[in-house]
């Protein structure tokens, strides 16, 4: 089974007898998805293998490399992936809570916010846990754990942009008897 496209170069080096450019040209038309680029190396691989196995062998070699048409990784791209699903994974299983906040926060921050239901969604039925709206006390500009609890951010209540959410953040704690008083003079018009 060919994985990556290094063994197909291999491939095309070893059994076809071609150059690693030739091999480089079908990475580069598999890659592209470039049926013309892809088709031209057939006749020049099949030539080429035929000389050192059969005909047959050729062909069939050549049709387990056609699925490359469609989609192969090189293998530093798979070995990076894969490390990176496994740290997700790590964190994911073994600190949930910082894990579903800190997911929460990057995609509040790059506005995504089907992903953001998407993790809310999987912190509550996977984990269980309890995602709190904001504490105008306690809240920051990322999701913030407190306790078994995560706390919303400012910056996804409406009426209230990052800048608000900053100044929200900046004059904590509002103290007293009325705490929206306090908050009102201290943030004024910045929450619109």
């Amino acid at each position: 089974i060919i994985v990556y496209q290094e063994q197909a170069m291999q491939i095309f080096v070893q059994l076809a007898g071609l150059t690693s450019s030739d091999g480089y040209i079908f990475i580069k038309g598999s890659a592209k998805k470039n049926p013309q680029l892809f088709q031209s190396m057939k006749q020049r691989f099949v030539d080429g293998a035929s000389k050192k196995a059969n005909k047959k062998i050729a062909l069939a070699v050549w049709k387990q490399m056609e699925p490359f048409q469609g989609y192969a990784f090189n293998l530093a791209h798979s070995v990076s992936y894969a490390y990176e699903s496994y740290k997700t994974a790590y964190l994911k299983a073994h600190h949930p809570t910082e894990f579903i906040a800190a997911r929460l926060s990057v995609e509040t921050h790059r506005r995504k916010f089907d992903k953001i239901e998407k993790y809310k969604n999987d912190a509550k039925k996977h984990f269980n846990f309890t995602l709190e709206p904001v504490d105008i006390n306690k809240s920051k500009l990322d999701w913030t754990i407190e306790g078994d609890k995560i706390l919303r951010t400012p910056i996804l209540t409406k009426g209230v942009g990052i800048k608000a959410a900053e100044d929200i953040v900046k004059h904590q704690p509002y103290t007293g008897k009325d705490v929206l008083l306090s908050f009102g003079r201290k943030v004024g018009k910045a929450v619109g």
